[in-house]
């Protein structure tokens, strides 16, 4: 049994070594096996598919090349910042550190910020001004406030209905109003009402009734529904604004269609409706689980504002920002406590903010009177919110007003007088980086106010506040000198002029201060990047640097899922290509892309991200497009490339075929683009024969090397095998027979069944046993021995 065991455990091992043999070599196998699977992942080509990229269109390029220069030109460049990634850049090149960026790289390369401001391209004259800013129209605003179940948990305490309540007591004699309700679908409360003070409590009554049980939130219908109201029943006379205020996303009844479609729908009609009728859509985003970017897009496509409250407690503030917006009445700011109040003054109207329901405010008169909400002055108003006071006194005595029980309030003092400043303040969004030059001046009664006497004493002045922080990003004194945007000097016309570097929202203080009285209009804007802007930054030959486009993905857009930023380049009379781009600051969404790698030719170029909602959707957005004409470099005495007028073939050549790393884009496909670029077919082509072949070798490159290290290295040589079939050594079968035949000699005898049986199975042994043959019959004590023994 020993020689047994033997056998089976050789047969086990096939070689008769242990299983413990050296691992060297499996080790060096192993690795020699990742080094060809990772040649072969190297010889494939990267593929990215791109299924919303935008159409192939042919444009009117027309662009003519310069004079001079290897670097390209650009046609109308796009305003707002950006940047992209060097798509195509071969592996080996060695890595440069990146400089990471301003977080909102200038709109424009200029050089005369001036002549290049918002605002800086329309002659600025007195006759202009009274043109422009002449009587305030009234207002026809439609309230639209979100009335799902969602404000039981985000507006408990139903401030959002204060809020409005307060626009409505900011609104004039002239002015109207009417309220809707949506959820699912959208319900008129109120038809226009004129704002009176006989019927301001039946509008507050309408407003009480918004409730918060609806299901589903339709942001469309009550767009559709106001702008039907408005177009039926508005003012042509009047600013013509719907105020839309909800807290959640497009999520309509599954009978009112996808939200994807009901948006597609809003910005390809409902929206340019509003546009083409010269209505707005102010928005107010409230929490953070509104859509903010859907609602700050819709407003933006009406040329309007749109607010954003992390929470409803600064909801009222935005409504005071969105009566400023609409009404731009005169106004003195609430500074060091109080309001300063001249004798010119007919009616003015306080706007107070608190931190608290509990506190009381006080008004102290220039007289020494004091007044609360309780007891105030016979002909006034007085109106309490849970977080804002707002009074209007008739004639108020002119001197410093007072404000008490509240630390450090907030506010400013809207004022109904004949002695204003007038502001020409360009458009209300603007993109990261430009510059925007305004203008103001002083009225009396409607004509240029240039009194000899006070000229001197007399200073305007600007700020700009980011409303969300209240910190200052600008600062200083207008001029009247022909000098830093000022068109004409001494004409009584006052410019500035500020670069927006920012995302934010923002306030302009425009002001006039003199020891007698202070005027001032308070004029909120908003600076964003867009979901993606484009701008191209000209190279500087005597510094050494090249053009190269920028970029930039707004905040909102970054926080997206599955962002994929890329450069759309369609060439004329050629492809259109998708390139990947460089990141620079990923946080701040900032990506750059060298222009060389275009080739030659002329081209509009755009920027795309692509990522998804919360909800899993596809969000697909694009910037404006800019024109650029690239040249090929030519090569100086060095035989370096260098910028020419000529260009050589050679350098011409060379630059036609560079699109690595881009992809054509064909309507709804894209087909990667290799090394040969334009030369490529559309869909099958050198690239992926050459592609192929390399798969190809390198998959019989891999077999040959393992066959050849496996003979080396007598490769399984001590790996344990398990034999398919045991079989029994011959020495063993023998030692087998032997025993069975000394059994069988020892056994009893032979009787007529056991031949019987024999006979049957004769096959098997050979022979068949009888009497003859059978061993002699041993004694029985023998027999009992024998048998013992066996």
């Amino acid at each position: 049994m020993k020689d047994e065991r033997t056998a089976t455990q050789q047969g086990f091992s096939g070689r008769g070594e242990s299983p413990s043999v050296p691992l060297l070599r499996r080790a060096i196998v192993y690795a020699l096996a990742i080094v060809v699977a990772a040649s072969l992942v190297m010889s494939f080509p990267a593929t990215n598919v791109f299924a919303s990229d935008p159409p192939k269109k042919k444009a009117d390029h027309g662009a003519k090349k310069p004079a001079s220069g290897g670097h390209g030109e650009a046609k109308k460049p796009a305003s707002g910042g950006h940047g992209e990634k060097k798509g195509g850049e071969k592996r080996y090149r060695k890595k440069r550190p990146l400089k990471k960026p301003s977080p909102v790289p200038g709109a424009h390369d200029i050089t005369n910020e001036a002549v290049n401001a918002v605002g800086s391209d329309t002659k600025v004259t007195n006759a202009s001004f009274d043109g422009q800013l002449g009587e305030v129209p009234p207002i026809d605003a439609v309230l639209v406030i979100d009335s799902s179940g969602s404000m039981q948990r985000t507006d408990p305490n139903r401030l959002r209905i204060q809020a409005a309540k307060l626009f409505v007591r900011f609104l004039g004699e002239k002015d109207r109003v009417a309220v809707f309700e949506f959820d699912k679908d959208a319900r008129q409360l109120l038809d226009f009402t004129e704002v009176k003070a006989e019927t301001a409590p039946e509008i507050e009554r309408v407003i009480d009734q918004i409730s918060e049980k609806g299901g589903f939130t339709n942001l469309s219908a009550p767009v559709i529904a106001a702008h039907a109201m408005l177009a039926e029943k508005g003012r042509t006379n009047a600013t013509r604004a719907v105020v839309l205020l909800s807290d959640g996303q497009m999520d309509p009844h599954p009978e009112n269609g996808l939200p994807e479609d009901l948006v597609k729908k809003l910005f390809e009609s409902d929206l340019a409706e509003y546009k083409n009728s010269q209505m707005r859509l102010y928005s107010l985003a409230m929490s953070e689980e509104a859509d903010r970017v859907l609602l700050s897009d819709m407003s933006k496509a009406t040329e309007s504002l749109s607010w954003y409250a992390q929470d409803v407690n600064t909801i009222h503030m935005k409504f005071s920002d969105l009566f400023l917006a609409l009404k731009k009445p005169q106004v003195t700011p609430l500074d060091g406590g109080g309001f300063e109040i001249d004798s010119s003054i007919r009616e003015a109207t306080f706007y107070i903010s608190r931190t608290s329901p509990e506190q009381t405010v006080s008004l102290v008169s220039p007289k020494g009177e004091t007044f609360t909400h309780i007891e105030f002055p016979l002909g006034s108003k007085w109106y309490r919110g849970e977080l804002f006071d707002i009074v209007t006194l008739v004639k108020p005595a002119p001197g410093p007003w007072g404000v008490r029980g509240v630390e450090q309030p907030e506010g400013y003092a809207t004022l109904l007088t004949d002695l204003q400043v007038q502001v020409r303040w360009p458009k209300t969004n603007f993109k990261v980086g430009e510059t925007v030059v305004f203008f103001a001046r002083l009225v009396a009664d409607g004509k240029p106010f240039q009194e000899s006497g006070l000229k001197d004493i007399t200073f305007y002045q600007y700020k700009v506040l980011n409303t969300r922080s209240g910190k200052s990003i600008a600062a200083g004194a207008m001029v009247d000198n022909g000098n830093d945007g000022d068109q004409v000097a001494g004409d009584g016309i006052f410019a500035a002029q500020v670069k927006l570097e920012e995302e934010g929202e923002y306030r302009a203080l425009v002001g006039v201060t003199s020891p007698t009285f202070t005027r001032q209009q308070q004029l909120p804007f908003s600076v964003s990047k867009g979901a993606v802007d484009l701008v191209l930054k000209k190279g500087d030959e005597f510094a050494g640097t090249k053009d190269k486009f920028v970029l930039s993905i707004g905040s909102e857009a970054v926080k997206l899922k599955d962002l994929e930023v890329r450069l759309i380049a369609e060439k004329e009379g050629g492809k259109t290509l998708a390139y990947k781009v460089d990141t620079l600051d990923s946080k701040n969404g900032v990506y750059e892309f060298a222009p060389e790698k275009l080739g030659t030719g002329t081209f509009k170029i755009t920027g795309r991200m692509k990522a998804k909602d919360k909800d899993k959707h596809d969000v697909t957005n694009v910037s404006e497009p800019i024109e650029y004409v690239a040249h090929a470099p030519t090569k100086g005495k060095s035989g370096h490339a260098e910028p020419g007028a000529e260009g050589h073939e050679e350098a011409a050549d060379a630059h036609e075929g560079a699109t690595e790393g881009a992809e054509e884009v064909t309507g709804e496909d894209v087909v990667e683009e290799g090394a040969e670029g334009e030369s490529a077919a559309s869909s099958f082509g050198m690239n992926d024969i050459i592609g192929i072949v390399g798969v190809v070798l390198s998959l019989a490159w891999s077999g040959g090397l393992i066959f050849y290290v496996k003979k080396k290295l007598d490769f399984g040589k001590g790996l344990p095998q398990r034999e398919k079939k045991y079989a029994r050594p011959p020495a063993l079968a023998s030692d087998i027979d032997m025993l069975k035949e000394k059994a069988s000699s020892t056994r009893r005898k032979v009787t007529p069944e056991d031949l019987t049986t024999f006979e049957l199975v004769k096959d098997v042994f050979g022979n068949t046993p009888d009497e003859t043959t059978a061993p002699a019959q041993a004694p029985e004590g023998e027999e009992a021995a024998a048998e013992t023994e066996a």
